[in-house]
């Protein structure tokens, strides 16, 4: 059994359908009536938390609440302040923009955290 197969194969079928047909409507309208949704690493290792923004793109959201799932909407969720001249903040930049390919999530180009370069291509 691969890490992603369930052992009930009436839940896992429940599953799948879900993922692929239910999410990709409730998502959206979810999103519409203002439910605040944020990504998170509960099913997905943090180190790959770039898939849970790509997938709630893939399932629906539109590219510009995927991300803000993780970085503005989570940070108003969370009461802090919005960034402003001068504010601290940690910078990830990419070659490309990941509203038009989330899988570019995967691949950072330079990512500062606390005034540090911790890597860069």
């Amino acid at each position: 059994m691969s890490s992603q197969e369930l052992p009930d194969r009436d839940y896992q079928a429940r599953v799948r359908r879900f993922y692929a047909e239910e999410l990709q409507q409730l998502l959206p309208y979810a999103a519409k009536l203002g439910v605040t949704i944020l990504a998170g690493s509960d099913t997905v290792p943090p180190a790959e938390f770039w898939r849970e923004i790509a997938n709630l793109h893939r399932y629906g959201l539109d590219p510009d609440a995927a991300l803000a799932s993780a970085t503005t909407a989570a940070r108003s969720y969370l009461g802090l302040p919005d960034l402003k001249d001068g504010s601290p903040a940690d910078v990830v930049l990419y070659d490309a923009d990941p509203r038009n390919d989330p899988d570019i999530l995967n691949r950072p180009s330079l990512v500062i955290v606390g005034g540090e370069i911790l890597s860069k291509r």
